[in-house]
């Protein structure tokens, strides 16, 4: 797992290949009305946008996404329910390929990572939030297998811009399988996210499985969901090992 460059060099060729052969396929009209959604979750343990990675005790995450043609703004956050903030990105994201069967995006955000560090003011020793800033860049081609359906591919550089820098700079290269609407019988549907990713963070990397599954009522705009993280080889720090946990999201 040393030769990172080279396996982001090839995803890049990989991507640029499938952008090519999409160039061939019928265009899809891209809708152009603007659209608001969200998803609101509450979990007995918050799994990061990395799922490597965990705050270790309940959370609320909100999900935000404002769409209008090609372009998108989708703020995340998550805190803890003590309200302590625990992280916020903002993406903007552009719909680069769009095709009946492949799209290709690309994306920047920032982000900061907050967490909790004790500091000596007029002799008291005192707790303050500090926070990780992040500039961040996204590729990500989608095939689409179905409506509901599809794999995808996603790359993410993120570097440092802060003065904390725990990190100063992340690769994050992952594999989904994204299955949305399963049939469950007659009033019920299933969703089911299974996950392959590499992380590269400052000279340390590692390779994890993880996979969501979910289910929900068709009259109801509640999911029941849970989460796994397995690291399958890893020497990035922290190593949390196995992490699972629940949801409950409200999506609109």
């Amino acid at each position: 797992m040393k030769h990172y460059k080279v396996v982001v060099c090839q995803v890049y060729l990989l991507i640029f290949s499938l952008a090519l052969f999409a160039q061939d396929e019928d265009s899809t009209q891209l809708d152009k009305s603007f659209k608001f959604s969200g998803d609101i979750s509450i979990t007995n343990n918050g799994i990061s946008l990395i799922p490597s990675f965990a705050l270790g005790k309940p959370a609320l995450l909100a999900f935000f996404s404002a769409k209008k043609g090609r372009f998108s703004y989708e703020p995340q956050s998550g805190f803890s329910l003590e309200a302590k903030p625990w992280f916020t990105s903002h993406w903007l994201r552009y719909k680069l390929v769009h095709r009946q069967v492949f799209d290709l995006g690309i994306g920047t955000s920032f982000s900061a990572a907050f967490f909790s560090s004790s500091i000596v003011s007029n002799g008291v020793v005192r707790e303050a939030i500090l926070a990780e800033r992040f500039i961040n860049l996204e590729v990500m081609p989608v095939y689409k297998i179905s409506e509901t359906s599809s794999i995808s591919l996603m790359y993410w550089y993120g570097f440092n811009v802060g003065k904390e820098a725990n990190t100063e700079r992340l690769h994050f290269l992952t594999l989904n399988g994204n299955f949305f609407s399963i049939p469950l019988g007659k009033n019920w549907r299933g969703r089911l996210i299974p996950q392959v990713f590499y992380l590269f963070q400052d000279g340390r990397e590692g390779i994890y499985f993880s996979n969501t599954l979910g289910i929900a009522h068709r009259k109801l705009p509640l999911w029941l969901s849970s989460q796994i993280n397995q690291p399958i080889r890893t020497n990035v720090e922290p190593n949390l090992g196995f992490l699972w946990n629940i949801l409950l999201t409200y999506s609109f």
